[in-house]
């Protein structure tokens, strides 16, 4: 399971020394600002500090103590702009994204600080794990022209690595989790009992891209088309999923990391604008009747939890 965005195949390789010293100094002398107990703000007051678009956690600034209460710190600046005729020195100038990022915010916070709720990320519907399923499987699907069958055992696998997201080693390949991901693979995908329990009984536990296209390689060894897939192969068909900063990026982390997923999944649910996305558009589909409002108030009670809130 992987604790920060910044552990992810997209940016595990990134050097944040200059950052966190500069976030360092920054906090010291009054220059960010809490926009909640869980998420503090680089704002355009702050030009030293490099620009980065997922949040930095208490796993990258750890003895650092930046903060002992085990916060965030996003960058505001792609939301803000400077204003002299603010008090503050700038002003918020695109709402929307602020509220978007700082979602990622308060999730990352919950995720890194309360491991417990992890669960509480995978109930709060079906239709995330719906369009996950869908966003990678039929991707790679269509890109290689896959046939029916492969592309029902792709969703089963897509589905359990979604599920190993949630859940470290010793529970998702234990008996009682194998158990588990059968019957909510069922439920996702509605595929046959019996090609589930195949594909998911030989499964080892998938935590980074790497270990999914291992999985699908060794799952499909005979499938020449299927062995054209890789890292890179994945993200390429996946990266134009979003629009806006960093939107790139946001995709390739959302593979691996759940609050961002869930975070998109919860914009492309609300804002029209999103929906016009290639992951917004399979949100629509799938957020039929009141499903779209029951996992809003159900992100919405993770956010009052990041925040400090009581249920």
């Amino acid at each position: 399971m992987i604790n920060s965005p910044w552990n992810t195949t997209a940016l595990r390789r990134y050097q944040l020394n200059t950052t966190l010293s500069e976030l360092a100094m920054a906090k010291a002398t009054g220059g960010l600002i809490a926009e909640s107990q869980s998420v503090f703000l680089v704002t355009p007051v702050n030009e030293s500090i490099p620009a980065f678009v997922l949040p930095i956690t208490s796993v990258e600034y750890g003895d650092r103590k930046l903060n002992d209460n085990g916060v965030v710190f996003m960058d505001g600046r792609s939301f803000m702009r400077k204003e002299n005729r603010s008090d503050v020195g700038y002003v918020v100038n695109n709402q929307m994204q602020a509220d978007f990022f700082v979602r990622i915010g308060e999730l990352t916070a919950l995720w890194v600080k309360t491991p417990s709720l992890r669960e509480d990320f995978i109930r709060t519907s079906d239709m995330p794990a719906q369009t996950y399923i869908s966003w990678v499987s039929h991707a790679i699907a269509n890109k290689l022209g896959l046939d029916l069958d492969v592309g029902r055992e792709l969703q089963i696998i897509t589905a359990a690595f979604y599920l190993h997201q949630f859940s470290d080693a010793d529970d998702a390949v234990s008996e009682r989790g194998k158990e588990k991901a059968v019957k909510l693979i069922q439920r996702w995908t509605r595929a046959p009992l019996q090609v589930i329990e195949s594909v998911v009984n030989e499964l080892p536990y998938m935590s980074l891209l790497e270990d999914y296209v291992k999985a699908v390689h060794d799952h499909f060894s005979s499938n020449t088309r299927v062995s054209q897939i890789n890292v890179g192969f994945i993200v390429r068909a996946l990266s134009s999923s979003w629009f806006g900063y960093g939107a790139a990026e946001i995709s390739a982390v959302a593979l691996e990391y759940p609050p961002v997923f869930l975070a998109l999944v919860e914009a492309a649910a609300n804002a029209k604008v999103w929906r016009k996305t290639y992951l917004g558009r399979l949100v629509e589909r799938l957020a039929q009747g009141r499903t779209a409002q029951e996992f809003s108030r159900s992100m919405e009670v993770l956010a009052g939890q990041a925040r400090g809130k009581d249920r």
